[in-house]
């Protein structure tokens, strides 16, 4: 049953093994017992536990264990009235309920990473996960293998056997959450309207606000962002800027900031020697989307001025797109190149500094910053977005921030100087590491950001429910 719980299942009719029944097998032995009877209701307390039960379900179920204590001779009123009892109980909410998460692609990037571990966090606590990708962004390969096998998949949306409607429908879905602009407007149009009675949470991921501003992004966003403003039951901004929308469209009435949370799992221990980089370099760690505005290409320069003045330093890249091209047609020396990785972690493990010299319209909230805390590193990063709560401030302070300059550009002279200044402060670096470190266990967790969203979905079904009520 839990096997089958994420995916679909086919029935083939050919024998594929024999069964032989005698009175000394366990089964004679047991049936008709209390314990026979007590290995039954364990398999079903799991299904009610866990699905739905249609009335009909109910019923079948009522006269099947009716006919068991009838056939075993169990006359007894109150152990056949227990037994029945247990049997056809209507649970009236699941342990957890069965979520579909809506991403807008499989493409590198950290919105799209949080719908994948939300959804195997989902399912490794017990809970139904369906990922459905509404494929705006072609997929990367690396990023569809981090999918966990206990999460069932739908690598697209269509209008026939997979639709929004027919997906919720076959995986008794209690709720909808979807992360990412294009997958809250395709949620609003496939068929969501129609879907009256099913909550739908959003988490905002810093697109809102840019497509705000840009609005030749999607044209359709002043007439979707109004109607959903209405028909979604629980907006999570995960920065302040998140909230900028709002004051264009009205804040919505139920609106819950959880901040982000990241795993962090090691598989392996790198060498220098295996990445290629040197032995008396000091490192350096940049793992995000490779484009200008997230600060590969100030980072490739400011490494070459570091070395150019005497210091060895080495620049880890790791992510694709643009930028990474650009870097690698010019094949500077010190800067590596590592493109997607799966096991990213043990990359960035290795190096001395993370750094994110980001001036992305978007930033919010980004991962990467707590993954690098969760493995202790210290970090230098400009303040966009809400990299300054992450970092904390004073004594607490697990980096160094550097304010852009007008609130949009980059201060590549004061990042480049904030790197010297904690590369030859070993002692501090290591009280950064930490703080860092004890910061992350402290609030930033995959279980701490989860048992919050579980919190928010309980409450968010309670309220859909009370609307249907009315």
């Amino acid at each position: 049953l839990r096997a089958m719980r994420g995916g679909r299942v086919s029935y083939r009719d050919a024998a594929t093994n024999y069964h032989r029944r005698h009175d000394t097998t366990v089964t004679a032995q047991t049936e008709g017992s209390p314990l026979y009877f007590d290995e039954l209701q364990t398999v079903r307390d799991y299904v009610q536990d866990t699905y739905t039960l249609a009335p009909a379900t109910l019923a079948r179920i009522e006269q099947f264990v009716t006919e068991d204590v009838d056939r075993f001779g169990i006359t007894d009123p109150q152990t056949r009235a227990d037994i029945l009892s247990a049997a056809t109980r209507a649970t009236a909410d699941k342990r957890l309920p069965s979520v579909l998460f809506v991403v807008s692609d499989l493409a590198p990037g950290g919105g799209q990473m949080f719908a994948v571990r939300m959804a195997n966090a989902w399912a490794a606590m017990g809970g139904r996960a369906v990922l459905g990708n509404v494929a705006y962004l072609p997929s990367h390969d690396k990023v569809v293998a981090q999918i966990s096998p206990r999460v069932a998949f739908i690598d697209k949306f269509d209008a026939a056997q997979n639709s929004l409607e027919s997906v919720c429908e076959a995986y008794d879905i209690d709720l909808i959450h979807s992360s990412l602009w294009w997958a809250d407007a395709f949620v609003a149009t496939h068929g969501i309207e129609q879907m009256t009675d099913m909550p739908w949470v959003t988490t905002m991921h810093g697109c809102h606000e840019s497509v705000l501003e840009e609005r030749q992004i999607d044209e359709r966003f002043p007439e979707l962002m109004t109607y959903m403003r209405e028909r979604m039951d629980t907006w999570v901004p995960i920065a302040d800027k998140n909230m900028r929308v709002f004051d264009v469209y009205g804040t919505p009435d139920h609106v819950t900031r959880i901040p982000n949370g990241a795993p962090v799992t090691r598989r392996r221990s790198f060498d220098r020697e295996e990445l290629g980089l040197r032995e008396d370099a000091f490192v350096l760690c940049l793992a995000s989307r490779a484009i200008e505005s997230k600060g590969w290409l100030a980072a490739a320069d400011i490494v070459q001025s570091l070395n150019a003045s005497g210091m060895p330093v080495d620049l880890m890249l790791i992510g694709e797109g643009d930028a990474h091209d650009i870097l690698q047609e010019r094949a500077l020396p010190h800067v590596h190149l590592y493109g997607h990785r799966a096991d990213i972690h043990d990359y960035m493990a290795i190096c001395d500094i993370g750094i994110l010299p980001s001036f992305f319209v978007g930033e919010s909230m980004p991962l990467v910053l707590l993954e690098m805390m969760g493995l202790g590193k210290p970090i230098v990063a400009t303040d966009a977005g809400e990299i300054p709560y992450i970092l904390g401030a004073d004594d607490t302070a697990c980096g160094v921030i550097v304010p852009l300059i007008d609130g949009e550009g980059l201060d590549v002279h004061g990042f480049e100087t904030a790197l010297k200044e904690l590369i030859h402060a070993p002692d501090t670096r290591i009280q950064m590491g930490e703080a860092a470190k004890r910061r992350y266990d402290a609030q930033f967790t995959i279980e701490q950001m989860m048992d919050q969203y579980r919190k928010t979905y309980e409450i968010t079904i309670q309220r859909r429910a009370k609307l249907r009520a009315v």
